[in-house]
């Protein structure tokens, strides 16, 4: 299932929320079981199918990690479990960080705290940049190979910055 075209949308990384809200309340209303209520079995269960795939599909064009996920595997360019290598350099920085936030955990410290966000931000704006450079002449109906698997591991890093910062405002310690 292609979202982009289930909402009449451009392929794209960028995603106008408002377009999009406007997009998904309408196909909403059309598709809303309630109208099917009086129609063969065969009507409401494709009704109810439809509003899955609409509800699904807005979830994941609004979300921009989604939305690229998404955007890879509709060039069956999606990262696969155990397959895709993530480069040792940033393996170890990766590793230097989550031992930090061990230690700021194990000794609470909003110095601390506000250094490891810092350095985690940091390598979020240097990758959002990489990525910027990559997709800003991208073209997504064509896209290169090389451009896909810069964008995939776009997507790769960036979810391990997410789980960084999210591991630091969790309040439990990982082992």
């Amino acid at each position: 299932m292609n979202y982009f075209d289930l909402f009449d949308l451009p392929l794209s990384f960028n995603m106008d929320e408002a377009i999009l809200a406007k997009k998904y309340y309408a196909l909403s209303r059309h598709w809303h079981p309630d109208n099917f209520s009086l129609q063969d079995r065969a009507k409401q269960d494709l009704a109810m199918e439809k509003t899955a795939e609409i509800n699904e599909g807005y979830r994941v064009l609004k979300s921009e990690q989604a939305r690229i996920r998404h955007l890879l595997d509709i060039h069956d360019a999606a990262p696969q479990e155990g397959k895709d290598v993530m480069p040792q350099h940033f393996l170890m920085e990766m590793m230097d960080l989550n031992e930090a936030i061990m230690d700021y955990k194990m000794e609470p410290d909003e110095a601390t705290r506000a250094n490891i966000q810092l350095e985690i931000e940091s390598f979020r704006s240097s990758l959002r940049e990489k990525f910027s450079s990559v997709t800003t002449t991208m073209d997504l109906t064509k896209p290169q190979v090389t451009e896909l698997e810069a964008v995939k591991e776009y997507y790769l890093k960036s979810k391990y910055l997410k789980r960084l910062l999210e591991n630091l405002d969790s309040r439990e310690v990982e082992i």
